[in-house]
């Protein structure tokens, strides 16, 4: 569920009907950006619970436009006993607040609630958490980031 909705809000705001992108200077520093942001996140979640971290370190691009693409990674953190998720978004969204080039929208997806974090230069983050399901009997604390659009020429078929 996050990633269908993570997907679509990373797209919407890489162009702003403009023609105006934001710009990152490569591939390798948008995907840092993203990965460190990601890491400011999962700081704020009480290890003791993180059974396993599964983290993207390749991802298809997607197409911001005239040349310019924007790096789709993420992590999920699988969970085991009682996490007080409403806590944990709160610390996330107290961080990022503070800083004065993100903004924080908070929103509610299949009765969870999530937080989308966006900063100046669009780099942007769907953060929640997923529910159990049969392949896995614990919540699991998702985050999609979407790098800031940087100009590159990718390979067809290739990952990132």
């Amino acid at each position: 569920m996050l990633l269908v909705a993570s997907h679509l809000v990373g797209c919407t705001w890489m162009n702003d009907g403009q023609g105006s992108v934001a710009v990152a200077s490569s591939l390798e520093a948008a995907k840092a950006e993203s990965l460190a942001a990601q890491d400011q996140i999962v700081a704020l979640v009480p290890q003791e619970l993180v059974l396993k971290t599964n983290r993207s370190d390749k991802r298809s691009l997607l197409n911001c436009g005239d040349g310019m693409y924007s790096w789709p990674g993420g992590t999920t953190l699988f969970l085991e006993g009682e996490i007080d998720r409403q806590g944990v978004l709160d610390q996330v969204a107290t961080k990022f607040e503070a800083e004065l080039e993100w903004t924080v929208s908070r929103y509610d997806s299949a009765g969870e609630p999530n937080l989308e974090l966006r900063r100046d230069d669009d780099l942007g983050m769907i953060v929640g958490f997923l529910p159990p399901n049969d392949s896995f009997d614990g919540y699991r604390f998702d985050i999609d980031g979407f790098s800031a659009c940087f100009p590159f020429e990718p390979e067809l078929g290739e990952d990132y």
